[in-house]
């Protein structure tokens, strides 16, 4: 049989002939496949003609040839069952979906996305590759499940999207609202499942995806975010995270203040972290001290490991050098003081207290003591081996009470603190810092106005500014023409005065590639994004787990402690986007909650000044939610009484074992005890409140919440609503509601 002229994707003509033997000819203009079905691989022939006009008894006789011949692939010499992959395939599996992104104009953009969602706000890009408009968005993947069984799948938001599992069409929802669609049963082999998602965004308003499903064993949840993954060897995808990461190499290393890009004319949306300063240098000689400042200056990434700062000076040992390194120091120390909060000094007997804080508050997940160029696998940690060398001991303790002072971008998070703990902090810091600088340039005055022009024509003025408040003065002076030049040509062979780098083959490569794009990329702003990249560069996961990863804290305490304490259950983030309330979380990020949502707890959630807006958002996209979508009933004055009877200890469910309500503490043991549930329903999205009490355990399986209704239907509370979960979790919410109210009306 011969089937001519089938439409293929994006209006390029597919011929498909069947052959005998399961396998298929298949001809898009330009390429030629062999396929064989079954075992679901395509080889690819190469032929003279762009486009498929061969007589049809030529082509024929083409394919009958290359049927006859043996299609065997690496890795592959035996069938694989369904839900099965090749030793190859699985090794090269990555996390999370691939999502394909395509504008009518053709552009074209490949990245993974954690979930099977996806939020685009109107008039806004779904790529920082691509221009704002609609688009057209492939997820694809792998759905891994333990074992065989009936799941029911339903969509979420609007646009067109159709549904496909293990290469079946299973959903097909029109233009509109996406969950007019019909939910759809589907049996799911032991395994690997092929997962699918074609979507078209609407005309108007936000693009909104997102995949549930349920079975007899759990409710209606989107897909855990573990159990899916992608094949990691597509090229188009290892492209598109080449041209991530040279996009973000390209803010993180400040490239954008020395050469000019599309972002200097773009009037809003641009990438966030171009807006980034660097450390404020007014009063730096009341703060550091310059055997530091003089080391620092000529090799940044032999005192502290993971460091943004170039080396622009030569050897640190060679004449020319010192004396700029001493005329830098002249221009620095004569710099205006600024003013600042004059701290206590250190003591010795503090820093007992100050090592256990180190622990207690996480400080040991992100920092260490040992040599920079040590290796801390798989911790990934920052060295303080020469913080005491850099600090002047009151300062230390000043930048403790706030990282932010003199840079708001630091990567370091404001914890709050008071003034005896950032003492006690400072205190073991400096006793266990024990690196030591003797560069003792200083001793040798150099000349200010010198080094002032010196500042001025390496570079310094682009990034730091000498004065608080202003600007830095320096002035963009090139245009990337050629990527094989510059800052990114081997050390070995750069000409003096080139910025260096403590950058690897492999981000060198990854700056050139994006330095080949229009870099229009740096004018917009992708939130989903966004927060991706800052849940790597704070080292979240140095405290919270997310996506089957777990904290780094537990397994460092266990290794470095010396305490014997275990770390303290901080949330899994896994979730994070579809439960807080984004206007909750702001305020979170931001220190502006007014009160700690776990006061019991040792360790503190840090305030992100710079990042925290727009994380909160970007979190939120990720989970496919628009930052208002929170819909719930009106308040009902008199669910809440019940529901104040459903919580009582004497009467219901005891939720104040756990949690405290306002002043009153709960009176569980402190590594039970939860949130206040004053905050509840200001904090919690409704639908995920209800999805928590039904099975606490499967959102997050190191949590002490109790599960209520062990087969999801009935409470073993009977005395209202027969045992009906739902109902009794719905009253106890007017009841939180009633609390945060009246808990607002005291304020």
């Amino acid at each position: 049989m011969l089937v001519m002229t089938k439409p293929g994707l994006n209006g390029r003509r597919r011929d498909d002939f069947p052959l005998p033997g399961g396998r298929g000819y298949s001809c898009v203009p330009g390429d030629l496949f062999l396929r064989q079905n079954f075992r679901r691989c395509e080889v690819p022939v190469q032929f003279q003609s762009q486009n498929c006009t061969l007589g049809t008894p030529a082509r024929y006789c083409l394919l009958l040839l290359l049927a006859l011949c043996p299609v065997v692939t690496a890795g592959d010499q035996k069938e694989l069952r369904p839900g099965r992959l090749s030793d190859a395939q699985r090794a090269s599996l990555q996390p999370g979906l691939q999502l394909v992104l395509q504008t009518r104009d053709g552009a074209r953009d490949v990245r993974s996305a954690r979930l099977a969602a996806l939020l685009v706000p109107p008039d806004q890009s779904a790529s920082p590759f691509l221009a704002a408009g609609p688009f057209h968005a492939t997820l694809r993947g792998y759905l891994k499940l333990r074992l065989r069984g009936d799941y029911r799948f339903a969509l979420r938001g609007n646009g067109t999207a159709t549904l496909l599992i293990n290469d079946e069409p299973v959903i097909v929802a029109a233009r509109g609202e996406l969950s007019r669609a019909k939910p759809v049963q589907v049996t799911l082999v032991k395994g690997y499942n092929r997962l699918e998602i074609d979507y078209r965004s609407p005309l108007d308003g936000p693009a909104q995806l997102r995949l549930y499903w349920s079975s007899e064993e759990f409710t209606w949840e989107p897909l855990p975010s573990r159990l899916l993954m992608h094949d990691g060897r597509d090229a188009h995808w290892i492209g598109g995270q080449k041209l991530r990461n040279g996009r973000h190499l390209y803010a993180q290393q400040n490239c954008a203040k020395c050469h000019s890009s599309a972002a200097d004319v773009a009037s809003d949306g641009v990438m966030p972290e171009l807006t980034r300063d660097a450390p404020l240098l007014a009063g730096i000689s009341q703060r550091l001290n310059p055997d530091w400042i003089a080391a620092w200056v000529t090799g940044p990434d032999t005192m502290r490991n993971k460091t943004t700062m170039p080396s622009l000076l030569g050897d640190r040992d060679s004449p020319g050098s010192v004396e700029q390194v001493r005329d830098l120091l002249a221009y620095l120390q004569g710099l205006p003081a600024v003013d600042q909060v004059v701290s206590a000094e250190p003591m010795e007997e503090l820093v007992g207290q100050g090592e256990k804080m180190f622990e207690d508050l996480g400080c040991i997940a992100c920092h260490r003591f040992t040599r920079p160029t040590v290796g801390d696998e798989p911790f990934d940690r920052v060295s303080l081996y020469f913080a005491g060398a850099k600090y002047r001991p009151s300062a230390l303790v000043a930048y403790l009470s706030n990282p932010h002072a003199h840079y708001y971008w630091s990567r370091m998070p404001a914890i709050p603190l008071t003034a005896d703990e950032c003492r006690a902090l400072a205190s073991f810091i400096l006793e266990a810092a024990e690196g030591e600088v003797s560069l003792k340039v200083h001793l040798s005055p150099g000349d200010a106005r010198r080094g002032e022009q010196l500042f001025n024509s390496i570079g310094c003025a682009n990034c730091h500014s000498v004065v608080a408040g202003r600007l830095p003065v320096g002035t963009k002076r090139w245009t990337i023409e050629n990527p094989g030049r510059g800052c990114l040509v081997r050390q070995d062979s750069r000409r003096a005065g080139t910025p260096r780098y403590a950058l690897d083959d492999v981000s060198f490569a990854a700056l050139a590639e994006f330095l080949r794009s229009d870099g229009q990329s740096l004018s917009r702003t992708v939130a989903a994004e966004f927060s991706q990249r800052q849940w790597k560069a704070m080292h979240c996961v140095a405290c919270h787990g997310r996506d089957g990863h777990s904290a780094l804290l537990p397994y460092v305490l266990l290794e470095d402690g010396v305490q014997g304490r275990g770390a303290e259950p901080v949330p899994d983030l896994t979730w994070a986007g579809e439960k807080l309330r984004p206007a909750w979380s702001r305020q979170l990020f931001a220190g502006r909650l007014g009160y700690r949502p776990r006061p019991h707890f040792r360790i503190r959630m840090p305030r992100l000044h710079a990042r925290g807006d727009l994380i909160s958002t970007g979190l939120s996209h990720e989970h496919g939610f628009d930052l208002e979508e929170n819909p719930r009933p009106p308040h009902d004055e008199e669910l809440a009484a019940i529901g104040s009877e459903l919580a009582a200890s004497s009467t219901g469910l005891a939720c104040h074992r756990c949690h405290a309500i306002g002043d009153r503490q709960a009176t569980a043991a402190l590594e039970i005890r939860s949130t206040n549930l004053w905050y509840v329903t200001e904090r919690l999205r409704y639908d995920f409140y209800h999805r928590w009490l039904r099975d606490p355990l499967r959102i997050d399986p190191q949590t002490k919440m109790i599960k209520f209704a062990q087969d999801g239907r009935r409470t073993g509370l009977d005395t209202h609503y027969d045992g009906d979960a739902r109902q009794q979790f719905e009253a106890v919410w007017h009841y939180l509601e009633q609390l945060n109210r009246d808990a607002r009306k005291k304020e």
